[in-house]
């Protein structure tokens, strides 16, 4: 039996395929737009696009843009698609597309272990940042109908970020790590699965990150 529509926003990464095909596996069905179709940078792009968007039993949030420069190189428009694309187009989503979400249902949005420990590139950290911060706040706007929880990855094996790391950087963070390795893509994808399944958790951050950061 189905178990309803989610909508996954950024379902084209590393992380967003698998989400949507396990979800398919257990009886979703997943509603997947190419950010030509909703673009997080375009207020009226997501507007226009509620109207073609049934009942929903949730919102992922998995969109981004990888963290590429640091405080000397960076550029005004980065700084802009850094804080659409991670925040306020994440936000203007949540205040859409809650009417379309049904009683019981669930928003997932996606932070990083850079909230807490900083990151190369001070734009992505800060919106990591805010993103909990939201997150946390709307809680109280969302329930009792609606839950809200974020994911906070550490650096996950194959991910874009990964592969356009130095051997270096990765053994960095591999060091940095008390476990001694790091995530996988099936280590994040349950935390997503857990959030969607429980029925009693909302206003959390759930941190995946082998360690690097406690708390």
């Amino acid at each position: 039996m189905e178990n309803g529509f989610i909508l996954i926003i950024g379902a084209n990464g590393s992380l967003g395929k698998p989400l949507s095909n396990k979800l398919t596996q257990i009886g979703y069905n997943c509603i997947t737009p190419s950010s030509s179709i909703l673009n997080l940078k375009d207020k009226s792009s997501i507007e226009k696009y509620i109207k073609t968007l049934p009942l929903i039993k949730g919102l992922v949030i998995l969109a981004g843009k990888e963290p590429s420069q640091n405080l000397e190189q960076m550029e005004w428009d980065h700084l802009n698609d850094m804080i659409s694309i991670h925040f306020k187009g994440v936000l203007w989503c949540i205040k859409s597309f809650k009417e379309k979400i049904v009683p019981g249902g669930f928003v997932i949005t996606t932070s990083s272990v850079a909230s807490r420990k900083g990151s190369y590139d001070p734009s992505y950290a800060s919106m990591k940042s805010a993103i909990e911060g939201l997150t946390k706040t709307l809680v109280k706007d969302l329930s009792p109908n609606i839950r809200i929880n974020s994911v906070a990855p550490g650096l996950v094996i194959d991910s874009k970020v990964y592969k356009g790391m130095t051997s270096d950087f990765k053994q960095n963070h591999i060091n940095s790590t008390p476990l001694g390795k790091l995530a996988d893509v099936e280590d994040i994808l349950s935390a997503y699965l857990f959030l969607i399944t429980n029925k009693h958790i909302t206003g959390q951050i759930i941190n995946i990150n082998g360690g690097q950061y406690n708390g």
